[in-house]
């Protein structure tokens, strides 16, 4: 498991050594891995969508259950929920991270608020969208009674609607997810880095970050996760004290433009 997980992060060397410069290279990777997620994701659901009303039933059924009342009184079912929602949330979408606007300020685009209207859009998509295909699929091939976990479950659910090719998609997506966060980050910290302690840095950071993948690939999976959890949840709280102090910006901004918005509409309705 080492030598696939070192074998998946090697294209990253590369990448994570050549910094901006594969910036535009990864956004075009991202929609590709949420758009092959999607589509398997739809071909399992189609394929057993004769069981959708028993999975449908199944959720409100257990929702509701004694069982369920239980663990949400006694308040440990929820805190374990809250605890790897918000942790898993914070990797697939960034929200409120405080990495997003490193890569919007990428794009080519003089309209901050529009930027701001897709972030929320990318977090609509990844968190809702994706979560609930996930889960569909889990229930509706019965993976989810399989014992596996994270990725092994869901390649079962896949390969159960396409046999021998399910299980290559859910594969080549995890590749595509691993690798994006790959250059992602590591483009992350050389900004935050060259804006604290300049451009003499960029270099040996680099270095730094190719010799940290080979030790993420090696260790334990669980040491890895619970480090990148622990790292991700101290840089929230920085990132919120920004957060509060541009909120009148934001604010500003967003009224600014409503009424552009509202001036160009009846200007338009003028040359109808």
């Amino acid at each position: 498991m080492s030598l696939a997980r070192t074998a998946i992060r090697l294209p990253g060397f590369p990448a994570a050594r050549s910094g901006s410069h594969r910036v535009p290279k990864n956004e075009r990777l991202s929609p590709l891995k949420v758009a092959l997620y999607l589509a398997g994701g739809l071909v399992v659901i189609v394929t057993y969508a004769a069981r959708l009303p028993d999975v449908l039933a199944l959720v409100v059924r257990e929702a509701f259950s004694s069982r369920a009342i239980a663990g949400g009184s006694g308040g440990v079912a929820m805190l374990v929920a809250l605890r790897y929602g918000l942790a898993r949330g914070i990797y697939a979408n960034e929200a409120g991270y405080g990495t997003a606007a490193v890569a919007y300020g990428t794009a080519a685009s003089r309209e901050p608020v529009q930027q701001g209207l897709h972030a929320l859009l990318e977090v609509f998509i990844v968190s809702f969208v994706t979560s609930t295909i996930s889960a569909l699929v889990l229930l509706l091939t019965g993976a989810w009674q399989s014992g596996e976990r994270g990725a092994g479950a869901v390649v079962l659910a896949f390969d159960a609607a396409m046999p021998g090719f399910g299980g290559w998609v859910v594969a080549f997506c995890v590749f595509l997810f691993g690798y994006t966060t790959l250059i992602g980050w590591a483009y992350y910290g050389e900004q935050f880095l060259e804006y604290i302690l300049g451009p003499r840095v960029v270099t040996p950071y680099r270095w730094v970050y190719c010799g940290l993948v080979v030790l993420g690939a090696t260790s334990k999976v669980n040491l890895v996760w619970a480090w990148g959890d622990l790292m991700n949840g101290l840089q929230i709280f920085p990132n919120l004290v920004g957060v509060l102090g541009l909120s009148g910006v934001v604010a500003r901004l967003l009224r600014e433009e409503e009424a552009r918005e509202r001036s160009v509409l009846p200007a338009q309705g003028g040359l109808a």
